[in-house]
């Protein structure tokens, strides 16, 4: 049985500080889905770590926001890994933040997050 194609048209927010793909082999997708009246005030926190991020870890980590999509509204935290091991080291650098952050947007969520990771196999031209 086929599964149908899905369309999602994204709007940066935060784009990535360095190329995405530059020696990159895997990605990591987190995708927040908002309560209709908590849009806002997630963005903002979701702003805010992601410039952190940016700043003083990881300077290909983006946030996108969906414009177009069957899952409706959504923001999508997203960055690039040269290696598996890279992204579990990584993974366990953000163990705090990540907490901190899920108490900060868990009012804000109509639903639970939706993680994917992806390996690139070929990669975009820069």
């Amino acid at each position: 049985m086929s599964q149908p194609i899905t369309v999602r048209l994204l709007s940066p927010i935060v784009p990535p500080a360095q190329s995405i793909d530059s020696g990159a082999s895997h990605t990591q997708q987190v995708i927040l889905f908002p309560t209709p009246l908590g849009q806002d005030a997630l963005r903002g926190i979701l702003e805010e770590f992601a410039k952190e991020q940016q700043a003083h870890v990881r300077p290909r980590f983006r946030l996108a926001q969906t414009i177009f999509g069957h899952e409706g509204p959504a923001f999508i935290m997203g960055d690039s890994y040269e290696s598996v091991s890279e992204l579990e080291a990584v993974s366990q650098q953000r163990v705090e933040s990540a907490s901190t952050l899920r108490a900060k947007t868990a009012a804000h969520l109509e639903r639970p997050s939706i993680q994917r990771i992806r390996e690139i196999i070929v990669p975009a031209d820069n």
